[in-house]
């Protein structure tokens, strides 16, 4: 018998500073990070980090695999507004991923409610998908 299921499913909002400190980062982001790195600190690979960041993820917010509740998630952490809006023009990056890991052997689907979210938070988003092939019970 095969197992075919969605094994992961989440989303990072990540915004980066070479000019702006992890708090200010923070209070303009109007979010609590779930990690933030200080610029020309030291990772454990030995390289140091290149600007300042903060990070919100989902992975631990929702325990489904859905991303759709996943985005609806993200959404509640953010304060109103198109969150590109709330940072200064200049030494700013800001990257919204989503993440699917998958041995499903079905169409990935947003809903219409999850592209209006995104459309308000007004990140591009970057899809990361991985399709595994499925899992035979007994077999690992």
């Amino acid at each position: 018998m095969t197992d075919y299921k969605v094994t992961d499913a989440y989303v990072t909002l990540r915004v980066y500073s070479k000019t702006l400190s992890v708090e200010q980062l923070s209070e303009l982001a109007g979010f609590e990070p779930q990690e933030t790195g200080v610029m020309g600190a030291v990772r454990k690979r030995g390289q140091p980090i290149p600007a300042n960041y903060i990070i919100l993820i989902t992975e631990n917010m929702v325990s489904e695999k859905n991303i759709n509740l996943h985005i609806d998630a993200l959404e509640r952490r953010l304060p109103p507004g198109r969150f590109v809006d709330r940072f200064p023009d200049g030494d700013i990056d800001i990257y919204l991923t989503i993440y699917w890991w998958t041995t499903e052997l079905s169409n990935f689907q947003l809903t219409p409610e999850s592209v209006q979210t995104l459309g308000r938070v007004g990140v591009p988003a970057h899809f990361n998908f991985l399709i595994d092939e499925p899992v035979v019970a007994g077999e690992r």
